[in-house]
């Protein structure tokens, strides 16, 4: 086992290269190592994945699979967090969710404006003109949402998204009273 806690996946990407080169050279302490996490390798043409698989196994993992799961979560690379900004009606705030993956985000109401309005007859036709006018999407499932990268005011969009949520359930109640 590696006295490295968590190395960043780079140098792990690196550590099974450089794995992979001296088990082509032949040498006999790569050979050592590959025996200890695969048995015996020797039965068959050693790949890029195979060192892997043994870098991750001397990091303490499993597979090489769940080092790059565990690297994800140790980064915190995964976040959500939910806001209320304003209301539908009283007593039922538009909570917007703001979820990170790494450098990307994604705000969006969960389709909480489709679901409130009970999803009249024509909702996603409405739901498109709505979002377009402010340059925002909806999805099939009727999630109001816009994905944005790191350095945008992501206050500002959710508060956008929270509005146009707001506009597409306003929206759906005149739809659904003149149907």
């Amino acid at each position: 086992m590696s006295a490295e806690p968590q190395p960043d996946l780079e140098r792990a990407r690196k550590r099974a290269k450089a794995l992979l080169r001296a088990l082509r050279d032949g040498d006999p302490e790569a050979l050592a190592r590959a025996r200890a996490a695969l048995g015996d390798p020797t039965h068959r043409p050693f790949a890029l994945a195979d060192a892997q698989h043994v870098v991750a196994r001397e990091l303490g993992h499993r597979s090489w699979p769940a080092l790059r799961r565990a690297r994800t979560q140790d980064a915190g690379a995964r976040d959500e967090a939910v806001l209320e900004i304003g209301a539908y009606a009283p007593g039922a705030p538009v909570r917007v969710r703001i979820r990170r993956r790494h450098h990307r985000y994604v705000i969006d109401d969960d389709a909480a404006a489709v679901a409130r309005a009970g999803r009249p007859a024509g909702w996603l036709a409405v739901a498109e003109r709505v979002v377009a006018e402010d340059d925002l999407n909806v999805n099939r499932r009727g999630v109001v949402f816009v994905p944005v990268v790191e350095g945008r005011d992501i206050d500002a969009l959710a508060r956008r998204v929270a509005a146009t949520s707001r506009a597409v359930y306003d929206a759906l109640l005149e739809l659904d009273e003149g149907g």
